[in-house]
Formats: C-alpha cells, sequence, structure tokens
C-alpha cells in the first residue's frame, strides 16, 4: 500500500514540472517524461513570483513578462509573454510567442508587473497550457 502512495505521489509531483505523454511500443502502453530545459524552470519560476524577464531572442534583447507557459503545437516548450522593453521588429508593447530552445541569457529580474490589453482573440502560442499566470497565480491570492 505504501509503494502505491508514494508512486502516486511522484507521479503527482512529476506532472506539475516534467512533460508527460501516452507511448506505446514493443513492451505496451507506458510514459515518456521528459524534464523541462533550466530556460522553461526559470520562466516557471518568473511566473510563479510575477517576475520580469530579461532575455535575447531572435537576436534581440528583449524584456517580457511571462503570462502563459507549456508547449506549442509541435511539442516544443512556448512562452506567451507581454514585450514591454528591449528590441523589436515592430511597436512596443506587445505580445510574443517565445520558443524556448531559442531563447538565450535569460534572468529573471524584479520590477513591476505589465500585461497587455484587451485580447481579441485567442492565443495560439502554447497549446498545452502548464500554467497560466491569471489562472495559477493570481486566482490563488
Amino acid at each position: 500500500m505504501r509503494r502505491n502512495t508514494l508512486r502516486y505521489c511522484a507521479l503527482q509531483f512529476l506532472s506539475t514540472v516534467a512533460h508527460i505523454s501516452p507511448t506505446s511500443g514493443a513492451s505496451g502502453i507506458g510514459l515518456s517524461i521528459q524534464m523541462p530545459s533550466p530556460t522553461y524552470i526559470l520562466f516557471r519560476n518568473a511566473i510563479l513570483a510575477e517576475q520580469q524577464v530579461v532575455c535575447t531572442y531572435e537576436g534581440r534583447h528583449r524584456e517580457l513578462c511571462p503570462h502563459i507557459l507549456g508547449t506549442n503545437k509541435r511539442g516544443e516548450e512556448a512562452v506567451l509573454a507581454w514585450q514591454f522593453a528591449g528590441e523589436s521588429s515592430g511597436k512596443l508593447p506587445q505580445w510574443r510567442c517565445l520558443r524556448l530552445a531559442e531563447v538565450r541569457n535569460a534572468r529573471p529580474r524584479n520590477g513591476p508587473w505589465h500585461e497587455g490589453g484587451s485580447h481579441r482573440t485567442s492565443q495560439t502560442c502554447v497549446s498545452d497550457i502548464d500554467l497560466d499566470v491569471n489562472i495559477h497565480v493570481r486566482r490563488l491570492r
């Protein structure tokens, strides 16, 4: 009984920090567990603490507040963030969808939390949501 309880607790913990997906193979149905990247963990912690993130993306310096974190339709780690300063090919501030594999030199920092204006359309950046600041962080307060 105790072993099953420990196994259940371990799976609950892993499901909060790992990407778990069903697999099938010669041995039958199983689980594929992929641990999140260090960049994913940094962005996740920044959302939980409502911290800004400073990074380089597509060769440009970005200053942003991450809002939604998870994976995109291709299973890649992604974040929807409000870019309020830094470099951009367009006007700032604006929403940005970042593939975390392309993020460089990311670091969290304290500062005022920024968020975008009204949402006219549904976001399509993150299809499998792990963490949404408006649902998982602010709602708990």
